[in-house]
């Protein structure tokens, strides 16, 4: 039971992690720094990200153990469609392919962009 409560806190940190990083990807938009265009890989990799820890998340009160929590198939509505491990394969994935080309998208950020938005918002 320990197990699960430890990976419900986990899991609910990661959910808001993934909610911040995508308003700072909106912001980014919203200041003219980058486009949709550019970062709508990103936003794809925190849905699917959101979307596994969700499933992990609204699983673990099903469950007295995490032996058992692993070992069953997890899904959402009435579909089971993976264990626990895909789940958490998916949401990590889906993170740090989000994070990784986000640093890519402000790594080849026009400076000029930036210096724009923060005069223009002064």
């Amino acid at each position: 039971m320990d197990q699960l409560k430890l990976l419900m806190d986990y899991t609910t940190f990661h959910i808001g992690f993934y909610l911040t990083f995508a308003t700072i990807g909106v912001a980014l938009i919203k200041l003219n720094i980058t486009r949709f265009g550019v970062l709508w890989p990103s936003f794809l990799g925190l849905l699917f990200a959101g979307i596994a820890g969700g499933v992990i998340g609204s699983s673990i009160p099903l469950y007295q153990t995490f032996d058992r929590f692993t070992a069953d198939d997890l899904g959402f509505l009435t579909m089971k469609i993976a264990k626990f491990e895909t789940w958490a394969l998916i949401e990590h994935a889906g993170f740090w392919f989000a994070i990784l080309w986000g640093i890519m998208v402000i790594v080849f950020t026009d400076p000029t962009s930036v210096d724009k938005a923060i005069r223009k918002h002064k």
